[in-house]
């Protein structure tokens, strides 16, 4: 059993550790998205597509900035994501294809 001195070194340290750490916030406003899901195996599928839709919500995206593409398999997810990709590739300043999601460009 550990003692209250030992408790409490190791809170500090905690905190020590937390203060000196350099992380950046998670922001998702002002850029728009695209989730690409396959309509194979809905049921697994659609779980996944509330997660990434929830998720990128939660970081400050809008309603309006997530579009949602419905592919027959997995195997046309990536042909989806580049040819999204590079419909706007011109105006684009950020574009990351995920696993997930497309992040197409900032406003």
């Amino acid at each position: 059993m550990k003692d209250n001195s030992s408790h409490t070194r190791e809170e500090r340290i905690k905190k020590e550790i937390r203060k000196k750490a350099t992380a950046g916030k998670l922001n998702a406003s002002g850029f728009r998205f695209a989730i690409v899901v396959s309509r194979f195996n809905e049921f697994i599928t659609e779980r996944l597509l509330q997660s990434a839709y929830e998720g990128i919500l939660r970081l400050g995206a809008r309603p309006d900035d997530i579009a949602i593409v419905r592919v027959p398999g997995a195997f046309e997810i990536p042909s989806a994501a580049r040819t999204l990709a590079l419909a706007l590739q011109a105006s684009a300043t950020n574009v990351t294809i995920a696993r997930a999601a497309l992040g197409m460009r900032r406003r």
